[in-house]
């Protein structure tokens, strides 16, 4: 099974480098922000992100997973390839908010660091901690089962990747996508299924006969698959290096009561104690992260694209000032290419996907999302400030920083803006609406 982990994760990941060159690394070069762990300088983080030693890390991560499936003996070459590949995620995942690897990052360290039959338990931990993490996020964000379960959840999230083309990110099946969301009893057996897998069934693994095991792996792989042909091709296939993870997890022996059970146990009540203790999920903190994928209820989603991504209204992040009328919003893929008609002056930057986003949850910024003011329209009073004071708060801890100088993003303002004029359709500010010290005009 070692073999077949590190053999697995490297061959899945270089067949999805050579597809998606532009996603793993060129398009990463123009990102503007960098995501940084709050427990690390973010000079390493942005040394990591250097063309040179970024490509470097990308390029020969498959060949170390090779060299520890050939020599799965060697202490030092588990070692060497968990550390590789800690630093290659790390690098990747500062722009990306990808998800991707964490499973395979976090049992390449199980490998390197413990006895075999140790290592498959953790494995196996990490896979109900990945699938079920996520499964109960939504219960926590969305607010329980029936919130997150009903229709309009699934369906705002299929329309919002239906109007992506395929290399954008959009579904395979695009017809398929259009007309499952025509069908609300279908939509909401998925969702209610995707709840029950995740919550109930996956967990149930630390206690099923070790026959049944991999047919969760291979549940996962059809969710997958389903993935990929209604919702998103990049989703559905970027999730595939977990391939060598559900092998080494739900595929071996670990008996109930063994040793590796009990590292299994212990995984699971790590990932579990955050919310049932202090009722928060497990901090969204390199290499932590509550694994909260489309954790929004569908009036949620449609909340937050309406506030912050569709309407006239943005969460902006500055550096050096709070942001002010007139500066150019920088996307959160950066200028890519195209230049501000408005001139070489301060920018401000576009906190959608950077503070909150379809995949992340942060915390301390959940707690700043009002839903009944977000939901009612009219004035942003009532929602701007308390947003902007959490996100400011969150900053505070130097989470982002400059990709070009390493400046740290201090200022959150929740603004108006309009397009650009003859420049590239890029938004401009045009009034602040609340700024992270509680103030605003409103709307």
């Amino acid at each position: 099974m070692l073999r077949v982990f590190y053999l697995t994760t490297a061959l899945i990941n270089m067949l999805l480098w050579l597809r998606w060159w532009h996603v793993g690394y060129a398009r990463t070069d123009d990102a503007p922000i960098v995501t940084c762990p709050s427990w690390l300088p973010a000079s390493a983080v942005l040394a990591l992100r250097r063309r040179p030693m970024y490509y470097t890390l990308c390029r020969a991560g498959p060949l170390t997973m090779i060299t520890a499936a050939a020599w799965p003996d060697v202490w030092m070459i588990r070692l060497g390839a968990a550390a590789w590949h800690s630093l290659y995620v790390l690098a990747e995942t500062s722009c990306t908010h990808s998800h991707r690897d964490h499973a395979s990052l976090y049992s390449a360290w199980a490998l390197a660091l413990l006895p075999a039959h140790l290592a498959h338990g953790v494995a196996l931990g990490v896979c109900v901690h990945f699938v079920a993490s996520s499964g109960f996020a939504k219960l926590h964000v969305a607010g329980g089962a029936a919130a997150w379960a009903e229709p309009s959840t699934l369906a705002s999230i299929l329309r919002q990747y239906n109007s992506l083309p395929i290399r954008e990110g959009g579904p395979l099946l695009p017809r398929a996508s259009a007309l499952l969301v025509r069908h609300p009893l279908l939509v909401a057996t998925l969702s209610a299924f995707t709840l029950v897998f995740e919550c109930a069934l996956v967990p149930a693994a630390l206690l099923l006969p070790l026959a049944l095991r991999p047919l969760l792996a291979a549940v996962s792989c059809m969710l997958h698959v389903g993935i990929a042909a209604v919702q998103s091709l990049d989703i559905g296939l970027y999730f595939l290096p977990n391939l060598g993870t559900y092998c080494l997890g739900f595929g071996s022996s670990v008996p109930l009561g063994s040793p590796g059970w009990w590292c299994a146990i212990a995984v699971c009540a790590a990932s579990a104690a955050p919310l049932l203790v202090r009722r928060r999920l497990v901090a969204e903190d390199w290499p932590l992260t509550p694994f909260a994928l489309f954790a929004w209820s569908g009036p949620q989603w449609r909340s937050l694209f309406a506030r912050l991504v569709d309407g006239d209204t943005r969460l902006v992040l500055g550096a050096r000032a709070p942001p002010q009328p007139g500066q150019v919003v920088v996307p959160a893929a950066g200028l890519e290419g195209r230049r501000p008609a408005a001139g070489a002056g301060e920018v401000a930057y576009d906190g959608w996907e950077q503070a909150v986003g379809e995949t992340l949850v942060f915390n301390e910024v959940l707690r700043g999302l009002d839903w009944e003011a977000m939901a009612a329209g009219g004035r942003a009073g009532g929602w701007a400030p308390r947003l902007a004071v959490a996100v400011e708060k969150w900053l505070a801890g130097g989470r982002l920083v400059l990709a070009g100088t390493g400046e740290p993003l201090r200022y959150a303002s929740v603004v108006s803006v309009r397009k650009e004029e003859g420049g590239g359709g890029l938004d401009v500010v045009c009034e602040v609406l609340a700024t992270g010290k509680g103030e605003g005009k409103g709307l």
